[in-house]
């Protein structure tokens, strides 16, 4: 697990299946069930955020994620971590595409 920003209690890392398998299996075991069958390498990986209640997450149709300092800012923003824009980035506009 690469902890990209751990400021104002929010946190964003960038993990593989295997650091956030029981997380998953605790709130979605049948999520967690349909990506063991996929098993996944470390090289896939997922990006772990954590918020503070009352965070909008998404702002304008736009994924907010903690930067360095713990603000929220938008994917697309240029502050974001370039291993979270590596991971994610590709996802979002394959989705926005199909909206």
């Amino acid at each position: 697990m690469e902890i990209i920003s751990n400021a104002s209690k929010r946190m964003l890392a960038v993990v593989t299946f295997k650091d956030v398998h029981d997380e998953i299996m605790a709130v979605n075991p049948e999520l967690c069930k349909l990506i063991e069958e996929i098993s996944p390498d470390d090289d896939y990986k997922f990006v772990k955020a954590s918020y503070l209640y009352g965070d909008i997450i998404i702002k304008n149709g736009v994924a907010q994620f903690p930067d360095k300092e713990g603000r929220l800012i938008a994917l697309d923003d240029a502050a974001i971590h370039e291993k979270v824009r590596k991971e994610l980035f590709p996802i979002f506009q394959m989705l926005s595409s199909f909206s």
